[in-house]
């Protein structure tokens, strides 16, 4: 500001000396002097100090451990004017080694691939390999036709190629003290009163800041990650190699295993059903066997001429009863036959009945369901209630055993709430009459 005042002063100076001389002049022509316009002095501003522009952009710089501010170079703005913009040069110095972390390159799971053909027929449904040893489609079951896991003898190596393969990499992105530049805008004002610069705003690129801020350190690398370099993925393909030629040899060995054990089920299979259709057989003949011994027994109990006697009682009241067979039919499953019921010390009175006798056994023996119609009876038998009966449901429900006797119990189809109501009966075969 002194340089500015010293000026200022001998262009007053000048100018006096200058009015002076036009005076004199105008004595000399008789005119007046004209008046010399005032030219204001021009403003100089003072250039803004670094150390300003430096303190404001560490107030905005963050990029974290991975390098730290050096120095700025701050460009020399307009003296003229008390606005300053201009873009500073921030010179930064890296901490560490720094690392850029990336995907896997491409090649390493190109290389990995080999082995998916082998991992494929490992996790094949055992169906796939019953078809081929000639299993029909009836002897797979839904869970045969699922997919399998890798066995545990193929997961673990298979989950170490993935990783070789897959795993990120470091790549080198800057060596410790190497230098960075970034540019900042910064914005500024000069204060008349203060008589210094003020700094406004400062704009970072914030898109490389944070791509500065996303690199590692070489002290904070993740253990077991590799650094990429010709020799590291030199050696990393190798390792996948031997791995996938022991991923290869151990698949190999496990699905030879699951061909032998699809021929093996499928022999068992073959066994197990020839057994059954034998046994099926044997079952079908036994129980035509049987069949036939319970056919000929009831139609050797139930043909026509043959005799039943035997008793009935109630309570302590009992008798003698008979039951005679006219005429006998074998159907399919069963044998109808029809006959008289009479009381054994009275055969003139008798009561027509039919009967069926069904060929399927129970535990107590075949049944008989025997229908009582009309007849002639000993009305003064306690057996006249079932021969009389108003509803005409008299009837017997009986079991014919394999030996040959013929039990159960004479009643109505009305008793059914009274069944002390109804008689025990049996019988055995008599001499034909």
């Amino acid at each position: 500001m002194k340089r500015q005042t010293v000026f200022t002063t001998a262009f007053a100076t000048a100018s006096l000396l200058l009015l002076s001389s036009c005076q004199d002049e105008g004595k000399n022509d008789g005119k007046s002097p004209e008046p010399t316009p005032q030219v204001p002095a021009a403003s100089v501003y003072p250039a803004i100090g670094t150390d300003a522009v430096q303190n404001a952009v560490l107030e905005k710089l963050d990029v974290g451990s991975v390098a730290s501010f050096r120095d700025c170079t701050v460009p020399v703005g307009d003296a003229s004017s008390p606005a300053y913009e201009a873009d500073v040069v921030v010179n930064l110095v890296l901490s560490d080694d720094v690392y850029a972390k990336q995907p896997a390159p491409a090649f390493l799971n190109d290389e990995r691939k080999a082995v998916n053909a082998q991992a494929n027929r490992a996790m094949t449904p055992e169906s796939v390999y019953l078809l081929q040893v000639g299993a029909p489609e009836d002897v797979i079951t839904e869970e045969q036709r699922k997919t399998c896991p890798l066995p545990e003898q193929l997961a673990p190596l298979f989950d170490e190629l993935k990783q070789l393969a897959e795993a990120p990499i470091y790549v080198p992105a800057g060596k410790k003290g190497d230098t960075v530049s970034v540019v900042a805008r910064v914005s500024a004002v000069y204060d008349e009163v203060s008589k210094k610069w003020n700094v406004t705003a400062v704009s970072l690129p914030e898109e490389k800041l944070a791509g500065l801020r996303g690199l590692v350190p070489a002290a904070e690398r993740e253990e077991g990650l590799r650094v990429q370099t010709p020799e590291v993925m030199d050696e990393l393909r190798t390792t996948i190699q031997g791995k996938i030629a022991a991923f290869t040899t151990a698949a190999e060995e496990y699905i030879r295993g699951r061909e032998q054990r699809a021929r093996e089920f499928w022999v068992a299979e073959q066994a197990r059903r020839e057994e059954q259709s034998l046994a099926a057989a044997a079952a079908a003949t036994d129980a035509e066997a049987q069949r036939a011994a319970a056919r000929k027994t009831c139609e050797e109990a139930l043909t026509a001429g043959n005799v039943f006697s035997g008793e009935w009682h109630r309570s302590n009241r009992f008798g003698e009863l008979s039951i005679q067979i006219d005429a006998a039919k074998p159907l399919d499953d069963s044998i109808h036959f029809f006959g008289k019921l009479y009381d054994t010390k009275l055969p003139v009175a008798k009561m027509d009945i039919e009967g069926r006798c069904s060929l399927t056994k129970d535990d107590a023996g075949f049944p008989i369901d025997i229908t009582i119609y009309d007849g002639r009876y000993d009305p003064d038998q306690p057996t006249a209630e079932v021969f009389d009966s108003a509803s005409g449901d008299g009837g017997l429900r009986l079991h014919l055993t394999p030996e040959g006797k013929i039990t159960g119990v004479m009643t109505c189809d009305s008793w059914v709430d009274t069944p002390e109501k109804a008689f025990n009966v049996s019988f055995s075969r008599s001499k034909k009459k």
